[in-house]
């Protein structure tokens, strides 16, 4: 079982368009214990590292089934890595292998205020499915996702609001058959074009800061296209690992402020939008945040200009960035 979710980690864990950085996870059940991806890792390095960690699935279920859904994962190894923050939610769906992702097209989807609604006629037939609304990770999630599965015993798929989805199968290969259907009837065409480039000269106040270009043509369209600038100010705070990476607000800044500081929340997360001027990032923005506007700019581009979808409020950024597990995140991707 091991090698083949190695295998399957790794494939998913590669494609940025299913997972992002250090974000989603996948599990699966062995005797007692639950595999879990430790916090922090990447499933892109599931064939290379060992990213796994193994838990106690026992003490985990009695948990759940007293409805203690702030029972601490107990590892069954010695090892400085930590469980997943999602280990509970792994841990509540049946399923002997499970899959978290953060796919693009399914994002699109669940940001949208009324989600449910709208993929219900897509998903008929493909799979047994339901959906929760958006809930801080960790113990709230599973909290929800259990009660959920207690209504609709019968689902391998959750939708998660403003968060991803979650499937379950009884291997790696029935997993993969899953996703590709489900993935298939949630496509999400990107909308928004893609803006040309001009690259104008950059102004010496930017070459002064140590800042250097950002060449990704996703990442640069986030400077230079009219709807997406419009949707970073409007709609920034989307999903979670969006702001625990960059930030609760985006860090742009006016291109006529010439020889001015460069503001305090492009000094805390390393880059800064200039509108029609590019993207520009400190050498220490580090990968997790770079995968995490590319993301932005590849969902922005496939919602309609008339969506407003959900953003997280004030308090559901604080209890994100004011986390000890989210910290810890932040730490390892450093």
């Amino acid at each position: 079982m091991r090698n083949s979710v190695n295998a399957y980690s790794a494939t998913v864990g590669g494609n940025p368009l299913l997972v992002q950085g250090a974000g989603g996870n996948v599990s699966w059940k062995e005797g007692n214990a639950l595999w879990i991806k430790a916090s922090g890792t990447w499933l892109a390095d599931a064939e290379s590292s060992d990213i796994f960690v193994p838990v106690d699935l026992s003490s985990l279920q009695k948990g759940i089934a007293s409805r203690n859904f702030n029972v601490k994962p107990a590892t069954l190894c010695n090892t400085s890595l930590r469980p997943s923050i999602e280990t509970l939610l792994h841990a509540v769906m049946p399923h002997r292998v499970v899959a978290h992702l953060h796919a693009i097209d399914v994002l699109a989807w669940v940001v949208r205020r009324s989600f449910a609604d709208e993929v219900a006629t897509r998903l008929a037939g493909v799979c047994e499915w339901t959906w929760v609304d958006y809930s801080k990770p960790g113990p709230e999630l599973a909290h929800a996702v259990h009660r959920e599965l207690a209504i609709r015993p019968e689902s391998n798929i959750v939708l998660l609001g403003n968060h991803g989805i979650i499937a379950g199968a009884d291997s790696t290969e029935d997993l993969s058959r899953l996703y590709e259907r489900v993935l298939f009837a949630l496509k999400c065409p990107e909308i928004v074009p893609m803006a040309a480039e001009s690259h104008p000269a950059v102004p010496p106040w930017i070459l002064a800061t140590g800042y250097r270009t950002e060449y990704d043509p996703d990442i640069a369209a986030l400077a230079y296209n009219a709807l997406l600038l419009d949707r970073l100010q409007r709609d920034w705070a989307l999903y979670p690992d969006h702001v625990v990476f960059l930030g609760e607000q985006p860090a742009i800044h006016n291109a006529h402020r010439d020889h001015e500081s460069v503001p305090a929340l492009s000094e805390q997360y390393g880059y800064m939008i200039v509108p029609h001027i590019g993207v520009f990032t400190r050498p220490d923005f580090n990968k997790n945040q770079r995968a995490m506007l590319k993301c932005f700019s590849q969902l922005a581009r496939r919602l309609p200009a008339d969506i407003h979808p959900r953003t997280l409020c004030r308090r559901d950024i604080g209890e994100l960035l004011n986390w000890d597990a989210e910290r810890y995140r932040q730490s390892i991707a450093r």
